[in-house]
Formats: C-alpha cells, structure tokens, sequence
C-alpha cells in the first residue's frame, strides 16, 4: 500500500480537485487554494483522516499538519515519577 505523501497526492487518489471539493462541500477554487499553501484548514483534518481511515488508505500525518513522527510507535523514556510528599 502506497502512503499519500502530500496533500497534491491526497487529491489525485480522491479523484482530482473536483472529486475533493465536491466531497468537501467547496467550491473547486477552495481546493486551488488549499493546494497553494499546502493542505486544507485545520477544520477539515479530522474528516479527512476518518475518510481516508474508511477508503483503507495510508497517510502521511503531514498531510494533516503533524509531524512525521506523530501516531507512530516511537519509543519514549519512562522517566520515573515522583508522587508529591505530603
């Protein structure tokens, strides 16, 4: 499975801008727009990334404007926790 890399490769698996616009209730100018500076607004990521959950397709979280490494199993340190002294 190919991983969508980019909001312009997002646009060309849904279909070309028409296809996205008319799915995201705007007009295909919206869509130029969007791919102008780079990916949708923010109100539109949470769709989005369900709709592409649904269609089993694999997203870069950049796409969505997150980092690289968000969602993904990175390992954390466990640093110890301190309980406050009464």
């Amino acid at each position: 499975m190919k991983t969508i890399e980019d909001f312009d490769d997002l646009i060309e698996a849904w279909g070309g801008p028409s296809a996205f616009a008319e799915w995201a209730e705007v007009v295909p100018s919206a869509v130029s727009n969007w791919r102008r500076v780079g990916g949708p607004p923010p109100s539109y990521h949470l769709r989005i990334y369900l709709e592409c959950q649904r269609r089993k397709w694999r997203v870069s979280p950049t796409v969505l404007g997150l980092p690289v490494d968000w969602g993904l199993n990175v390992r954390r340190s466990r640093g110890t926790t301190r309980r406050p002294t009464a």
